[in-house]
């Protein structure tokens, strides 16, 4: 083989090499993951899956507190909104997977105005 066709020949497998390990990384990346979708899903201390799903809308904040616990964090919308958040971001150590949002939304009156489980790539 010539000079010139090994120059090539490493150059082209080095940038193979590169396209492989970056497009290799981008499931990595926030990319949602089938197998366990909640590998990086981290949860409020009382939580429960189940329990979750069984909030009804109009339901009294005390009677969610009750069944799982309290929220991780609040956010604030206007005046007439609350979020409470019993999921975050963040468990998985060696990557940054999608997670799985848990989210109530609770009215001024205190009682739940409806829920949200959103997949969320951030």
């Amino acid at each position: 083989m010539k000079f010139y066709q090994r120059i090539v020949a490493v150059i082209s497998t080095s940038l193979i090499a590169f396209v492989l390990f970056s497009f290799g990384q981008a499931p990595l990346m926030e990319g949602y993951n089938p197998v366990k979708p909640d590998v990086d899903t981290q949860y409020s201390e009382k939580f429960d899956e189940a329990k979750f799903r069984t909030i009804q809308n109009g339901m009294d904040t005390a009677e969610v507190i009750s069944l799982i616990g309290m929220p991780m964090s609040r956010q604030r919308l206007g005046d007439t909104m609350t979020l409470w958040y019993y999921t975050c971001d963040g468990k998985c150590e060696w990557a940054d997977f999608a997670w799985l949002g848990r989210v109530i939304y609770v009215a001024e009156s205190g009682r739940v105005s409806s829920t949200a489980m959103p997949v969320c790539h951030d």
